[in-house]
């Protein structure tokens, strides 16, 4: 009964952010459209922050169930490919409301920095590329070594607007390089700030 509760909330609350944005979303409201008293989200959540990070829990574990119903055991890497790029487009092209709720609070994110939702949906974004990389990694014992999981995540955004490179494996290779010294120079940054 407290999963029903925490699904219904959730699901609330996704369809609040689609439809008035996240900034006018309230804990009262979700328990409201839930069908619940105005504090069983508060109750549940806590604070408005952590119920954002749920909704972008409950994407991420969408996401994952959808990989994992396209994949077989012995699956290649282009299958993997081929399912993670599926998976994608169907959710971009016609987007159920836990992911259109997740877009819009991307968006309002890097809108406004100071979004009290900002930090949820940074880990749920994180947590949505580790599982991209994950699956990648999992599958690229048909690849080089030399080629960074973290770069097929990359092209995966990327080679679906900007076509396909006329040489895949060095632009994988070279991606992988300049997002590894990129992670370098952001980790020296943040030690000196220490």
């Amino acid at each position: 009964r407290r999963d029903a509760a925490e699904l219904g909330l959730i699901t609330a609350a996704a369809e609040l952010i689609s439809e008035i944005g996240p900034a006018a979303v309230t804990l009262a409201k979700v328990g409201e459209r839930a069908g619940y008293s105005r504090g069983l989200a508060a109750h549940h959540f806590g604070a408005k922050a952590e119920l954002m990070r749920r909704v972008g829990d409950a994407v991420s574990d969408e996401f994952r169930a959808a990989l994992q119903a396209g994949l077989r055991p012995e699956s290649s890497l282009l299958d993997h490919l081929r399912v993670l790029v599926s998976v994608y487009f169907d959710v971009v092209v016609d987007p159920p409301v836990l992911h259109r709720a997740r877009l819009l609070l991307i968006a309002d994110a890097v809108a406004h920095p100071s979004a009290d939702h900002r930090d949820a949906v940074t880990d749920a974004d994180r947590d949505f590329r580790s599982t991209l990389r994950g699956r990648i990694a999992a599958a690229s014992d048909e690849v080089p070594d030399d080629l960074d999981p973290d770069a097929f995540t990359v092209a995966l955004e990327r080679w679906p607007s900007d076509g396909v490179p006329r040489n895949p494996a060095g632009w994988l290779v070279t991606t992988g390089r300049r997002r590894a010294i990129d992670r370098l120079r952001r980790d020296r940054t943040f030690a000196r700030k220490r």
